[in-house]
Parts: structure tokens; sequence; C-alpha cells
């Protein structure tokens, strides 16, 4: 039908957008900022599917809680040898809703301990290269999740001219980097309090 056919569209529209960069830097110090991840979510119309109830997942072995409106999925990811010789174990889960992108990351480092900082200021650095990105800076505001540190990112931008809202949650423990990325279309006022729910139940064990 149109009304599918135009989903479909803006799922392909919407799929790869969603990308983020985790730049730590080597020792406790984290005095030299390496960028040494780099997700690029693509072709994910065919994970499009019926908005369900709400409920509260731990995905995998991920340590996050959080409350969705879905089960996220697994989200394979094949790095660069350069890369994946610096990462212990990574893992990923994905809800995609057609509009609306919610992932969740763990990565374990093998030798370096995670910059927060440059963590966050990586992900930020890694939407804004995005082609077709016009959009305002961004927000960062530091904050505690219990005993861990813990930035906030939020941002609204035009990717090809379509509105974005993002939020991005960037924990960090040593050599253990945690994420929570939101992102959905900014014409469907709805989704800031899906947004908002996502964001407030969030917890990690870490």
């Amino acid at each position: 039908s149109k009304q599918e056919g135009n989903r479909s569209s803006r799922a392909d529209n919407w799929a790869w957008r969603l990308r983020w960069l985790a730049a730590v830097g080597p020792g406790e110090e984290g005095n030299m900022r390496k960028n040494v991840l780099m997700i690029l979510v693509a072709g994910c119309a065919a994970l499009a599917f019926a908005t369900q109830s709400w409920q509260r997942y731990t995905p995998g072995k991920t340590g996050i809680s959080v409350e969705l409106p879905g089960k996220p999925e697994p989200m394979p990811l094949e790095l660069p040898a350069d890369v994946k010789k610096e990462v212990s174990s990574m893992e990923n889960h994905m809800l995609f809703t057609g509009d609306f992108f919610v992932v969740v990351s763990k990565v374990t480092y093998s030798t370096m301990h995670v910059n927060l900082q440059g963590a966050a200021d990586g992900a930020v650095q890694r939407v804004q290269q995005t082609p077709g990105y016009q959009g305002k800076s961004f927000t960062q505001k530091p904050f505690k999740m219990g005993s861990l540190s813990a930035i906030y990112i939020h941002g609204e931008y035009n990717v090809g001219g379509d509105p974005v809202v993002h939020h991005q949650i960037v924990v960090a423990k040593e050599k253990m980097l945690w994420q929570v990325v939101i992102t959905y279309d900014a014409r469907r006022a709805e989704r800031a309090a899906d947004a908002r729910r996502i964001l407030d139940s969030v917890s990690i064990s870490g």
C-alpha cells in the first residue's frame, strides 16, 4: 500500500543515519585521544516492526537495564582490523520502529582506559560528519549514574532536509564504555515522551 511504501521509504532514509564514534585515551590519564570505534547502521529497513508494549529489558551481557517499547535485537558489527585488536568485547542491540531508533551498546577495551569526555566529543563529531548534516551545536551535561561517571548529549539537526532529535548517554568505567543512543524524526512530537521515558529508565551494573 501507499502507506507501507512511505513507511519503508522513511526507514531507508533513517537507517543509515545513526552512527557514533567512541574516542578514548590510552592509560588512566587519557592525555591522548584515539578514535577507536565507528558504528554505521545501514540497510535496517527490514528490521522495522510494530511497536510492542513497554517492558524493561537487559539486552545480552551489556549490563544496561532500560524500558523500551519493544525487544531490542542483536546488531552484529564487523570491526576494522586496527580497531578490533583494541577491543576485548563488544555488544550492540537495536530497536527500530520506522522513525525511532534506540541502540544499546557496551564495549570493553583490551588495554586502554576510556576517556569519557573524549568518547562524548567523538560521538558528537561523528554525527556532525554525517553527509547532509546541518545543525546547531550539541549540548553535553556530565552526571552520575550511581557510582559511574556519565555524560548526557542532546542535539537537534537536519540530515538531508529531515529534522532529527538526538539523545545519547555515554558512561565509562576503566576499560568499559556503555552507550544508549536515541534518535527520532523531530516531526513526531509524541516521540519526545518516549525518549524521556527511556532516558529516565536507564541503569547500568558494571
